[in-house]
């Protein structure tokens, strides 16, 4: 395995949050509190057609609407909604995402291994780590 485009992961310079949220306690509220709190340097854009802010930071509606390509792809959407989602990230030229999102394939369900087989296909060679994970600690990055 090569290590092409791993600094897309661990050293991005922008993070698109897709199924970001205000609900409390949600994945999508947690991920973006961590995420706003821990110092990343670039710019972090919440993805949620439900909201205009996250956390008093802006939303877009959809990865199409943001306004830059994201370096990396943070995705903790429904399981159905992923594979959409990766691709709409590389069509937008992301080049790596990190899928939170459980329920694609890890636990053996057939519907689940179609999700990934589906995300995998949408990716296009895209790195991806996941799905069903925690996400990618970095501290020194502000990745936590």
């Amino acid at each position: 395995m090569s290590i092409r485009d791993l600094d897309y992961i661990f050293r991005p310079s922008s993070i698109a949050l897709v199924g970001a949220s205000n609900r409390p306690k949600s994945v999508g509220a947690v991920l973006a509190r961590n995420l706003m709190r821990a110092g990343f340097q670039g710019p972090i854009m919440p993805v949620n057609p439900k909201h205009r802010a996250i956390g008093g930071v802006l939303a877009w509606p959809s990865v199409a609407d943001l306004p830059m390509v994201p370096d990396l792809g943070v995705v903790c959407t429904p399981a159905d909604a992923v594979p959409g989602v990766i691709a709409e990230l590389r069509a937008k030229g992301a080049q790596a995402a990190v899928v939170i999102t459980a329920g694609c394939g890890e636990g053996g369900d057939s519907d689940g291994e179609t999700r990934r087989q589906a995300m995998l296909e949408a990716s296009q060679r895209m790195r991806i780590i996941g799905p069903n994970v925690l996400g990618v600690l970095v501290p020194g990055a502000g990745l936590i």
